[in-house]
């Protein structure tokens, strides 16, 4: 029954599904601040080597087998380089201060008011 779906309509469910999967994508990436800290540079080169098998794929061609099986998907390769640059920046990058408490005005909590110390 499969095998009598013409291949067109296959083509094209398969077109829907990865627009649907790149939408999703785009939607998260929209929700970061990608303006500043590391985020940006995270993403960047990230896409950068997740394009290379795209469009240079005899870039790979010297490689092991293994590595050609990594580096030749660009899901794989895009994601790799995103896990390592977010280890190496989160760990080399500049570490934000955690807020302080704001000394508390006015009243002490547990003094009624009017009440004499």
């Amino acid at each position: 029954m499969l095998a009598a779906i013409p291949e067109p309509v296959v083509g094209a469910a398969g077109l829907i599904i990865y627009a649907v999967i790149a939408t999703m994508g785009f939607g998260m990436l929209s929700r970061e601040d990608l303006g500043h800290g590391t985020n940006g540079i995270v993403v960047a080169p990230a896409l950068c080597v997740g394009l290379l098998p795209v469009f240079a794929p005899e870039m790979y061609a010297g490689l092991p087998v293994w590595a050609r099986t990594v580096f030749g998907s660009g899901v794989a390769a895009g994601a790799l380089a995103a896990v390592v640059l977010a280890a190496v920046f989160g760990r080399l990058g500049p570490r934000e201060e955690k807020p302080r408490a704001k000394p508390v005005e006015g009243p002490v909590a547990g003094a009624e008011v009017g009440s004499a110390p």
